[in-house]
């Protein structure tokens, strides 16, 4: 049986709601109904109002201070982003690289590029899942004032692997069909997706929570979140429009100029994760970090 990590020697009564630890009746307290431990309960995870803007230029100056890890981890997404990308970018323009598969009448050249380019994404959330986690990890220690070792956010990152991994996959697949069926779906999916990872690691949430916590985020701060992703997506876009000029300029073969496009674009892509990771963090942080006001109180049973 369960033993209480706080008691030991006396058996688990209840799992907290918030984090998914054992707890004894000595332990448990009451917030809205739910059980949490003193820990989660402590934390007052209430959302506050908090400025986009400020949280956006904080998160900004944190990513500042943290940046030779994050270095790092970028150089590590990169290395295994950039041969995705390429593969993804042959396949979808011509289907012989599948093994001289012939493509079905049926299915149709953009439908097979929604789902090549779907499958990518997915594929790549098995290595953002850690990264991003990394990044979250290092953002709030560095806002919490704490100094840690690049190992120990490698550490806490891979304990959070699961639900990032579950995260990582629904915001990338969501992403990619609604950007490349109808474009402003994947914006929407994006908005209210955004703050899930930064609550399941920085929060320490589990999957459930993360993605309730997310979706209110996401509503409370829909257009801000939208005109990011946005202005992401158009910088991607001014950055692919350049490679393409320079390509024509330099007299480079069509395969060629479709291999520095989806290199740019796959550069791009990794550069931009982690400010982009970093804003919502600390918007997060500033939302439901210690402080914030919540409208239950927690009473101790």
């Amino acid at each position: 049986m369960a033993q209480c990590p706080s008691h030991p020697g006396s058996p688990a009564a209840f799992v907290c709601d918030r984090c998914g630890s054992f707890g004894c009746e000595a332990c448990r307290v009451r917030v809205d109904g739910a059980p949490r431990c003193a820990r989660c309960a402590a934390r007052r995870p209430g959302a506050r109002e908090v400025s986009f803007g400020l949280a956006a230029r904080d998160g900004l100056r944190l990513m500042w201070r943290a940046c030779p890890r994050l270095l790092l981890v970028v150089a590590a997404e990169m290395a295994f982003n950039l041969p995705l990308g390429l593969a993804a970018s042959r396949i979808a323009r011509e289907p012989a690289h599948l093994g001289g598969a012939r493509l079905p009448v049926k299915l149709g050249h953009y439908a097979f590029t929604v789902a090549v380019y779907t499958g990518h994404s997915a594929l790549n959330a098995f290595i953002e899942a850690l990264t991003i986690g990394i990044v979250i990890r290092g953002i709030a220690d560095v806002s919490a004032g704490r100094t840690r070792s690049g190992v120990d956010h490698i550490a806490a990152a891979s304990r959070r692997y699961g639900p990032m991994l579950a995260i990582t996959l629904l915001q990338n697949v969501t992403g990619t069909v609604g950007y490349l069926v109808l474009c402003f779906p994947g914006f929407v999916s994006g908005a209210l997706l955004s703050g899930a990872s930064a609550a399941c690691v920085a929060g320490e949430r589990r999957l459930g929570p993360s993605l309730r916590q997310s979706l209110e985020m996401g509503v409370a701060k829909f257009w801000p979140l939208v005109l990011l992703l946005i202005a992401l997506l158009i910088s991607g876009l001014v950055a692919e429009g350049g490679a393409r000029l320079l390509a024509k300029h330099l007299h480079w073969g069509t395969g060629l100029d479709h291999d520095v496009r989806s290199v740019v674009g796959t550069v791009l892509a990794v550069l931009s994760g982690p400010p982009f990771t970093a804003i919502l963090t600390m918007f997060y942080l500033r939302a439901y970090g210690e402080g914030a006001e919540e409208s239950g109180q927690p009473q101790t049973e």
